[in-house]
């Protein structure tokens, strides 16, 4: 985006070479003409302040609209000056104006200066003196040319607002670039740091708890929670090179019966079963169900009041689909997210309070978003005193 943006400013720059390369190129064959028929000085000095001031125009427009309005004045004056001094013979000159009025004015100002241009012309014939038929030709010659540069303009203003169109979209794209990156970090750290935070406080807990009953439990759980807050700053310190390139994550299966570990370390029975031949997944589905697993594990340290959690890991394909839910469902273990795809299906399920409506927080919407991210979906059961269960399946 930022390449984008800065296309912009070079693309104008290259638009403005060639409109003053055309018009120098005009100026230098069409007075240097007169000039080898007749040389003189005014001819030559209202030529040359011609061309410079034709040539200052880009600058001034830099420095602000006005002083470009004053420079293109008086270049159109030095222009009609010289097409004075050579009878008429250069009236091609004031034709530039014209598209250079649309650069750095406006379309309708191009109107009005071509019109203005047509009349001037006729005033300076009259006032020369020049014959009728004179007159007719080179109105027609100077109308002709007008209408093909105002068309030229045209195209010049359009190609100017598309560029304009793309600066903006490609400041709204990078805005929701830099949204989305935050959203990114922001998840990132929820799902790593707030996992071994909630763990650790699982543990102090409990050595707080069984400080006098239990000093040797006690002083294991003080231990623990060091080790999981240790852990927890090994993602701080890596937090940039994850999120720049997330590693290579061990397999499923070994991932899943890891956070199980952490799990029973907080008093929490756990079991980890798995059916179907094992398969090679892609590195991003194994993250995203890493991922997902250990945010609902964190769940259920943090709310569910269990004492027992299953984690079941199955492979094979499904049929049909009935979709995924947030709220209470009466589905059975083999009701959930289905599709006709070979694909991956997890199911964590506690033994907790259970809830009757269940209101999505950043973790359960993290877990939404990269499931589906991968074409999979998401199911979520709870009822009242009944626990809690989440199964996702993804397409392999």
């Amino acid at each position: 985006m930022a390449a984008l943006r800065k296309h912009q400013p070079i693309a104008a720059e290259q638009s403005d070479r060639r409109l003053l390369l055309a018009t120098s190129i005009l100026i230098v064959t069409t007075v240097g003409k007169e000039l080898l028929v007749t040389p003189t000085v005014p001819l030559l000095a209202t030529g040359l302040a011609h061309l410079a001031l034709m040539l200052g125009v880009p600058a001034a427009a830099r420095r602000g609209r006005a002083l470009a309005r004053a420079v293109l004045l008086l270049a159109l004056l030095a222009g009609l000056a010289t097409v004075y001094l050579t009878d008429n013979g250069t009236l091609v000159l004031v034709v530039p104006f014209i598209p250079f009025v649309a650069r750095y004015e406006s379309m309708a100002a191009a109107v009005v200066a071509g019109v203005l241009m047509c009349v001037t012309t006729v005033l300076v014939s009259i006032a020369a003196g020049h014959p009728l038929l004179d007159l007719v030709q080179y109105l027609g010659s100077l109308v002709g040319g007008v209408a093909f540069l105002l068309a030229y303009a045209g195209v010049m203003a359009r190609e100017r607002e598309a560029r304009e169109a793309l600066a903006r979209m490609a400041e709204v794209r990078e805005q929701l670039a830099r949204e989305r990156e935050r959203q990114r970090i922001s998840q990132a750290i929820h799902d790593g740091v707030g996992h071994y935070l909630s763990a650790a406080a699982v543990q102090l807990e409990a050595a707080r708890v069984t400080r006098d009953a239990d000093p040797q439990r006690s002083r294991v759980s003080l231990k623990r929670a060091r080790e999981l807050l240790g852990h927890g700053m090994q993602v701080v310190r890596h937090a940039m090179a994850t999120l720049r390139d997330t590693p290579r994550p061990a397999p499923l299966a070994e991932s899943l019966a890891e956070l199980l570990t952490v799990h029973r370390e907080a008093g929490i029975t756990s079991e980890f079963t798995q059916s179907g031949p094992a398969r090679v997944l892609a590195p991003a589905v194994v993250l995203a169900i890493y991922q997902s697993v250990r945010e609902a594990l964190s769940n259920v340290r943090r709310h569910a009041r269990a004492q027992t959690t299953d984690v079941h890991l199955s492979y094979g394909s499904d049929g049909g689909s009935d979709g995924g839910s947030d709220g209470g469902s009466d589905g059975g273990p083999d009701s959930g997210p289905k599709g006709a795809r070979e694909g991956v299906r997890v199911r964590v399920e506690d033994d907790g309070v259970g809830a009757e409506t269940v209101t999505p927080g950043m973790g359960l919407s993290g877990i939404r978003t990269r499931v589906e991210a991968l074409g999979g979906e998401l199911c979520i059961e709870s009822v009242p005193g009944s626990g809690f269960a989440l199964e996702l399946w993804v397409p392999t």
